[in-house]
Order: structure tokens, then sequence, then C-alpha cells
């Protein structure tokens, strides 16, 4: 698992996770406008979650969690925002996978999204025959528009701990 200062441009990721809280200032980022639109076409579902296709070779692709402005707490649905992306990107046949958090984010969201990044793809498969299913992604990334706050490295290290522990 690693951390980007920067939101990816290019396919060095197969897919970028943005968990999308409604009512917060965007920052014009390269996805904004086409999650916009598929985030309205698809006010009415029940799911929220979903992929937006951009129409852009070459950039990832995009998937999108709505949370809810008032959603508290906050880390909780962070991590199952990422833990969701990665269940997504695996079921498709995804390697990697990026995971958007807020340039102001605490270090709580910091280790949920790791820990959903974990957690997210766990299934017991021991006894299961593996025909058919696809590898979980094997690049994990999470990444932020600017340099990540201090103590980010940390909690990342510490939300991955904690999810493998309980697996």
């Amino acid at each position: 698992m690693e951390i980007r200062s920067s939101v990816p441009l290019s396919r060095d990721v197969d897919a970028l996770v943005v968990p999308w809280i409604d009512d917060v200032a965007t920052s014009n980022e390269w996805w904004e406008e086409p999650a916009k639109k598929w985030l309205e076409a698809n006010r009415a579902s029940e799911d929220r979650a979903g992929w937006a296709v951009l129409g852009r070779e070459g950039r990832p692709d995009l998937f999108l969690v709505q949370i809810a402005r008032g959603a508290r707490p906050i880390e909780e649905s962070v991590r199952q925002a990422a833990g969701r992306g990665v269940r997504a990107a695996r079921e498709i046949g995804l390697r990697s996978v990026a995971v958007r958090v807020p340039h102001d984010a605490e270090l709580s969201v910091w280790q949920a999204v790791a820990e959903g990044l974990v957690l997210g793809d766990w299934s017991y498969d021991a006894l299961r025959d593996s025909k058919g299913q696809h590898a979980a992604p094997e690049i994990r990334v999470l990444c932020t528009e600017g340099e990540p706050m201090q103590g980010a490295t940390d909690a990342v290290k510490r939300g991955q701990v904690l999810a493998e522990a309980q697996n």
C-alpha cells in the first residue's frame, strides 16, 4: 500500500475510487464533471455507488461511492467506500486501485481508508474453488491533491495492521 501526492491522471492505476460527499466544495479535478453527470443520472438509484464511464482512453476507471453529507462517523463511511471500491475492482479483474483521500482529511480518515482497502477484499476462500475468480488488486494506493499531512503514513500503516489482524 502506498501514498501518492497526486490523483492519477493516467493509467498507472486501473481504477480511482472516489468517496463523494454531497454539497462539499469541489476542486475542478478531471473526474468531477463526469462524476456529477453520473450522480445526477443515477439520483433515483438506491445503491448510490457505481462506475462512471469517462470516455477517455488512458485515464483510470472511476468508481463513485456517494456519502450523505451528515453521515457520521465519516471514518466508517470512507472505510466502506474504500472496501466497496476494491471489491468492485476485483470483480471486474482490475490489478490496481487508488482511493482519493480529501486533502484536508484527518489522520483517522487515512487510517479508515487503509482499513477499507484491506477488509473490503477479504473473503473466506480456503474451501472454495477459485475457478472463474479474479485475483485481488495487487497495487493499492491512497492519493490526495497535495502533500499528505504529517502522520498520514503512520495512520495508513496502523490501518493496514488493524485490518490484517481482523482477518
